[in-house]
């Protein structure tokens, strides 16, 4: 309330950057919200009081999986995208014994397919 009353209200034609006008939505938004506003009481009960963290993963995920390149008109290629990340963060050997098994893997040896002779080398 001190900023409200330092700046005064916001006149009527005032743009929605202009200080007075972000102060008086601030005040709103806290008096309409304070019944759900118990922080020290959730911070208690290990609850989140911020969404950061989610935010955070889902920028992350598109950044990830909706990069140039990257066609979600597929649903079989973003569910594969989907299900080595599920793989990634699950707790076992998912996600080691596909990247070790899937084509070209560069540490497992593959068997060559059989060369056909070319006519010079035929004799």
């Amino acid at each position: 309330m001190k900023w409200q009353t330092q700046l005064g209200p916001p006149p009527q034609e005032a743009s929605e950057t202009d200080p007075r006008s972000i102060v008086a939505t601030t005040i709103t938004y806290l008096e309409n919200n304070r019944e759900r506003m118990h922080y020290p009481e959730y911070r208690r009960q290990g609850m989140p009081v911020t969404t950061a963290w989610m935010e955070s993963l889902v920028k992350e995920l598109n950044y990830r999986v909706k990069g140039t390149e990257m066609f979600w008109n597929d649903p079989e290629g973003a569910e594969a995208i989907l299900q080595i990340r599920a793989a990634g963060l699950s707790d076992d050997d998912r996600l080691v014994k596909h990247l070790r098994n899937r084509p070209g893997y560069p540490f497992v040896r593959r068997p060559k397919s059989p060369r056909v002779p070319s006519e010079k080398n035929k004799s």
